[in-house]
């Protein structure tokens, strides 16, 4: 939409030929793409944002998830930033799904630590 339109180039200051470049040759894409989450985190309020994110994931179910041929007997766990800030769409659209989440954490270490150092 055009208000984000506006916001994405007075705030981001992007060109197509660098995001092209960072998104195709540069060294980590995914990081890149990733320091959007920012800007839609700051208008999660839009609906085309939220739109985008419940997409996004549902996405991510019907690829990576109910291809499973048991996904709706298991707890489906997230580790990631991504997941961690935007948990309660992530469970709006698995709920919609018949998905069930089990923990989301943000960072990787922590759950490594409570596995090898119980208590």
């Amino acid at each position: 939409p055009e208000d984000l339109n506006k916001k994405i180039v007075t705030e981001l200051h992007l060109e197509m030929p660098d995001v092209l470049a960072a998104v195709y040759r540069g060294e980590y894409p995914s990081r890149y793409l990733a320091s959007f989450s920012k800007f839609l985190s700051d208008n999660i309020n839009h609906h085309y944002t939220q739109q985008l994110i419940k997409r996004s994931f549902s996405e991510f179910f019907s690829k990576n998830v109910e291809r499973y041929p048991d996904f709706q007997q298991v707890s489906v766990n997230f580790v990631g930033s991504i997941a961690f800030h935007y948990s309660g769409i992530l469970q709006e659209v698995a709920s919609e799904r018949g998905i069930s989440i089990g923990r989301i954490m943000e960072k990787p270490l922590k759950g490594l630590k409570e596995y090898h150092i119980p208590g």
